[in-house]
């Protein structure tokens, strides 16, 4: 495999990652999928990295199913389905995304971190 490219942003919320090989940024991305049988749908990514996606679709996915998934300004990448559990898949793509369409990708559709909440105490 290709060197993994990684950003110093925030990363997203572990969901049983300790097998991931690089980290997932947090991001609202409007993507489209489609399958060999053409099968297309709109999905959402909710996290990125160099290496691949969590998706969010109507549609539960199986492990291992050959996908296409097209994200903003992109031409399709070609990924496959390594685990899903309800409405949430992970999928990694054949190749490497590049940095300079990471780092776009992601100063576009980063998830915005959650304010900050500070506790006030009135005596």
């Amino acid at each position: 495999m290709t060197d993994r490219n990684s950003l110093s942003m925030h990363p997203a919320p572990s969901d049983g990652a300790e097998h991931r090989r690089a980290s997932r940024l947090a991001v609202r991305i409007p993507a489209r999928m489609t399958t060999s049988a053409a099968w297309s749908v709109v999905c959402r990514v909710a996290d990125l990295s160099a290496l691949g996606v969590r998706i969010e679709t109507t549609t539960p996915l199986s492990p291992g199913r050959a996908v296409l998934i097209t994200l903003p300004g992109a031409r399709p990448r070609e990924a496959a389905v390594a685990w899903s559990d309800g409405n949430q898949s992970g999928c990694y793509f054949a190749e490497p995304l590049a940095a300079d369409s990471l780092a776009s990708l992601v100063a576009r559709f980063a998830e915005p971190e959650p304010p900050s909440v500070h506790l006030v105490v009135l005596d």
